[in-house]
Parts: structure tokens; C-alpha cells; sequence
């Protein structure tokens, strides 16, 4: 009989209890895994109020983007006026080298035709013609005429290579503009964006009753802005500001678009732009450029008609006061053009000054 024969029955038994070991374990482990309670993330909901408050962050965020979008363009309006007036220079300072250029060698060509200059320098005057003039005036036989010439030419050559330098600095500058430009208007279309993500991630019942309250607002703030029209305008101080405010306030309700000046919709600038200049008076299509156009004054002495300007914290907005501690203003592209108090919280913390349109 073979050795291993007696630890047989030794290696069954341990098998066997092996086996019933290993089932009672998997048999506890799934009593104790079906006796777990089922955890599930549920997605946090979202607080109707903080999501209105980060929405309008975004958007007021979008309309300061869409302010330095009308600053690059501002810019690049007046670059391109000079690249405009320099190309003509330009062309004008061309033809008049050439111009000179061409008769001061009909002059060369006399003075060799006359035996009183030789091929040399002649030859000097094509490969550098700066060298020969400066050599040419220091020979007994040019006289004053052709003095002269020369000094025209050599004025003309200097114009000339001066205003393509001048031009093509400034044409650099209009691609830095353009790309500028193209850069905040990405910004401002990115805020909005987030600000319609966001309004995404409430209950549909939130978001009716998010979009019923700016609908009703808005209906209240036109029927308010009916109201105002006439009573702000007894109180402007001039012909010019009674249609100015008149104006802006008949656009209570009406569409915010970034870089518009009307007739219907509006930024920002764009509605005191078109206020003023429905009353005659030209103001420039961005809130700092606007600034610098307006006298400076307290708050004490605002009058209707007045431009209040919020650039603290890098916000860039324009409004026009319209008297009670309100301004009327293009706020957003979600609220338009709608009344607003200097004392909410948001817009006291952001006011930077006070402007009155001289014109």
C-alpha cells in the first residue's frame, strides 16, 4: 500500500470543510450586500435665486466684453481714418518724387549735354542718388536752380519713406485691433453662453417661473416708462435732453444686442448714443469714450438727462439718469432695456461717476 494511502482520509475531510468554509462566507457576504441600502447621487438641485444671481453676473459680465469689443472698434475706426488719410499722403508724396525725381534727371542729362558734368557722376545718381546730391552740391557749376531741385527731391524722398513707415505702423495696429475686437466679442458671446447653461440646469417649473417674472417686470417697467416720459421731460434742462430722455425711455422693453445703436435695439452706449443723437448732439459708440465726452459732475447736482457710468471692477456700462434715484439703461441681453435704481446693491457698488452731454 502506498504511503500517501493513510493521509487520504485527512485530505477528504479537509477538502470537504474547505468547501463548506468558502459557501458559508459567500453566503454572508451576499446577505450582508442585499442588507446595504441602494445610494444612488442625485444631482443637487439648483437654487432658483443663486442661479438668477450668477445669471445676471454673466450677463453684465457679457455686456462689459462686449464695451471693450466697442472700444477695439472704436480704435480701429480712427486707425483706419488715419491708414486712409496716410495711403493718400502717401500716393500724393509718390507722385511727387517721382515727379521731381524725373526732372532733376532732365536736369542731370543738360548739365552733361553742356560738357559740365561727366559719366561718372551721372552714373553716381542712378546706383545712389543721396550720394550724388551730396556731392553734386559741393561742384562750383550748379547754380541755384539747381540747388534747389535738389533739396525738393531730397524733402520729397524723406516724406515719402516717412509716411509708408508711419502707414505701416498703423496698419499693424488695425490687425492687433481686428484681433482684439474678435477676442472680447468671443468673450462676451462665451458669458451668455454659461449664463444659458446655467438657466438649463433648472426645473422646467423654475425656469417658467424665472422667465414669467422678467416678462412681467418688463410689462411693468414700460407702463412705468410711459409714466416718466412726460414727467422727466418738464424736468430736463434744455430742448436737446427733453428728446434725449423722451427718446431713450420709449425704448423701455425694447432688445439688447452687443455693438447696436438702434433704431430698435441697443447696448449699453448704443441707447445713449441714439438719444443723443436723435436730440443733434454726437456722442461716441463706447461708455469710457463717453465719459471723456461728458463735463464731470456730483452726485448732488445730477439733472434728468445726465450719464451715469459704472466701470468699477471691471465693468464697463452707461445709463442716463432720469431723475428719483433711477436711470434708464440697455442692462442685458436677457432684460433689455429696462428702469433701474442707483441704490441696488449691485449698481452702488459699481457706480464710478456722473457726466453731463455739453452740446
Amino acid at each position: 500500500m502506498p504511503w500517501f494511502w493513510y493521509f487520504a482520509p485527512m485530505l477528504s475531510l479537509s477538502k470537504a470543510r474547505l468547501s463548506r468554509s468558502f459557501a458559508a462566507i459567500v453566503i454572508a457576504l451576499a446577505l450582508s450586500v442585499s442588507t446595504v441600502p441602494d445610494v444612488v447621487a442625485s444631482p443637487p438641485k439648483a437654487d432658483l435665486k443663486q442661479v438668477e444671481e450668477k445669471v445676471r453676473d454673466l450677463e453684465l459680465e457679457a455686456d462689459a466684453a462686449g464695451e471693450q469689443w466697442n472700444e477695439a472698434r472704436h480704435k480701429l475706426a480712427k486707425v483706419n481714418a488715419r491708414i486712409s488719410t496716410l495711403t493718400n499722403n502717401s500716393k500724393r508724396a509718390s507722385t511727387k518724387f517721382k515727379r521731381l525725381q524725373n526732372d532733376f534727371s532732365k536736369l542731370i542729362v543738360g548739365l552733361y549735354q553742356q560738357g559740365t558734368i561727366d559719366l561718372e557722376l551721372q552714373a553716381l545718381f542712378s546706383s545712389n542718388p543721396k550720394n550724388y546730391m551730396a556731392q553734386l552740391s559741393a561742384v562750383d557749376f550748379v547754380g541755384s536752380r539747381q540747388i534747389i531741385a535738389m533739396r525738393d527731391l531730397e524733402r520729397a524722398s524723406i516724406s515719402l519713406k516717412n509716411t509708408k513707415t508711419l502707414l505701416k505702423a498703423e496698419q499693424l495696429k488695425s490687425k492687433q485691433l481686428v484681433k482684439e475686437a474678435d477676442r472680447h466679442l468671443k468673450m462676451a458671446r462665451s458669458k451668455l453662453a454659461e449664463a444659458s447653461r446655467l438657466l438649463n440646469t433648472l426645473k422646467a417649473e423654475q425656469r417658467r417661473k424665472y422667465l414669467a417674472r422678467i416678462k412681467a417686470k418688463q410689462k411693468k417697467q414700460s407702463a412705468k416708462a410711459k409714466k416718466l416720459r412726460k414727467r422727466a421731460g418738464n424736468l430736463a434742462a434744455n430742448r436737446r435732453v427733453k428728446i434725449a430722455i423722451r427718446f431713450a425711455l420709449s425704448m423701455v422693453g425694447h432688445r439688447y444686442i452687443f455693438g447696436a445703436a438702434g433704431p430698435t435695439v441697443f447696448d449699453c452706449s448704443g441707447l445713449t448714443m441714439a438719444a443723443y443723437r436723435k436730440a443733434g448732439v454726437y456722442l461716441p459708440h463706447y461708455s469710457r469714450a463717453q465719459i471723456s465726452a461728458t463735463r464731470p459732475v456730483s452726485r448732488g447736482n445730477l439733472r434728468v438727462g445726465d450719464l451715469v457710468f459704472f466701470f468699477k471692477y471691471g465693468i464697463r456700462h452707461v445709463g442716463m439718469y432720469i431723475g428719483g434715484n433711477r436711470f434708464v439703461h440697455a442692462e442685458n441681453s436677457r432684460t433689455g432695456v429696462i428702469i433701474s435704481s442707483l441704490s441696488e446693491s449691485y449698481y452702488a457698488s459699481h457706480l464710478s461717476g456722473f457726466g453731463r452731454v455739453v452740446g
